[in-house]
């Protein structure tokens, strides 16, 4: 009976131990998941915005994508400072705000895997598509001569022309709404390039940062400034920080 016993008890400590070392197993051995969606803010040479992905697991090491990138581009020579005292802000020579809009397709591989739960996962990634360059025109507060006849001058909104209103005629820059309904489109391409590296702490989040560099080419002039050559091709070192989920 006692040998009965004995062969029960340790029968139980295998089945016990062999169901601790499947449970630990599963937990430290991630899964592969086939999707993943993320968004991120990022900041670049030449100005912010913001970026959504969405990709799927082709093999171990290497994942597809498609993103929407949205990021405000400045001009190298754009200068805000205030004229008056009493005034606002603004870019003197700016004729246009230019946003780009980046839609294109991209390729991810890893290039070091995390070790475990705390480790860094390093990708290397390379994007392209098509840029689309939204140009609005500038609208400042101008001062002209007071409709009540005197020798004074008030502000009032209006499009900004380089030919006819100069620095002392300039009072403010006027809210980002005017201008809207005068949209013009120049569309692009872009490419871009960096390293990722992701160090989420569960297998179905997305943390981590990305920084590498991307360039926007236009086949047309878009006019930014006034006074001063416009470029084509923009060139722009960004930096990335990103969230998300896998499933």
């Amino acid at each position: 009976m006692k040998a009965l016993y004995s062969i029960a008890f340790f029968l139980f400590s295998v089945s016990l131990y062999a169901q601790q070392q499947s449970e630990l197993y599963e937990e430290d051995v991630p899964l592969i998941y086939h999707h993943e969606m993320s968004i991120g803010w990022n900041v670049h040479s030449n100005g912010m915005g913001a970026v959504f992905r969405k990709g799927k697991q082709k093999t171990v090491s290497r994942k597809h994508y498609y993103e929407v990138e949205a990021v405000g581009m400045q001009h190298p020579k754009e200068y805000k400072f205030t004229y008056y005292e009493d005034g606002g802000k603004f870019v003197f020579g700016k004729l246009n705000s230019l946003m780009l809009v980046r839609t294109g397709l991209g390729v991810q591989r890893i290039i070091c895997g995390k070790g475990d739960r705390l480790g860094v996962e390093v990708r290397f990634n390379n994007f392209a598509g098509i840029s689309w360059g939204f140009a609005k025109p500038v609208y400042l507060y101008v001062l002209v001569p007071a409709k009540d006849g005197s020798q004074k001058r008030e502000p009032e909104i209006r499009k900004y022309d380089p030919y006819r209103y100069n620095v002392d005629d300039i009072y403010a820059q006027a809210d980002y709404k005017y201008g809207l309904s005068e949209l013009s489109v120049y569309p692009g391409l872009y490419a871009k390039t960096g390293f990722s590296f992701d160090f989420a702490s569960f297998d179905t989040g997305i943390k981590g940062l990305e920084t590498g560099v991307v360039i926007d080419a236009f086949p047309k002039v878009i006019p930014v400034m006034a006074f001063t050559r416009n470029p084509q091709v923009y060139l722009s070192f960004y930096f990335t920080v990103y969230f998300g989920t896998k499933w």
